[in-house]
């Protein structure tokens, strides 16, 4: 068992890149969906939907994705933020139910 984080990023340092892009190929995927939604669409991630989470935000810093706004996760039952490719537009459901778009290219 790794007993430190510095251990754990050393383990999986080889399959990072492959993760990445696995994170990034299913958000082109399935755009506008939550970590938690993403994980229960691919069998990679189902087990533990963590493998996909902890490579968002990697993936967002090298601008191959982008955080869109919250929403109610379908899985989870709360507010979480939805991902797109990098210009995708993302859209807010409003109050009265209609799709407001908010940003992307």
């Amino acid at each position: 068992m790794l007993g430190t984080s510095k251990e754990a990023a050393r383990a999986i340092a080889p399959y990072l890149a492959g993760l990445q892009q696995h994170a990034t190929e299913l958000i082109a995927r399935h755009p506008g969906k939550t970590a938690r939604e993403l994980a229960e669409l691919d069998p990679l991630c189902a087990k533990d939907p963590r493998v996909i989470n902890r490579r968002l935000a990697e993936v967002e810093r090298r601008g191959l994705v982008s955080r869109g706004s919250a929403r109610v996760c379908a899985v989870s039952g709360r507010q979480a933020t939805t991902w797109w490719p990098p210009s995708a537009p993302h859209y807010r459901v409003t109050p009265a139910g209609r799709r407001r778009r908010i940003g992307g290219s």
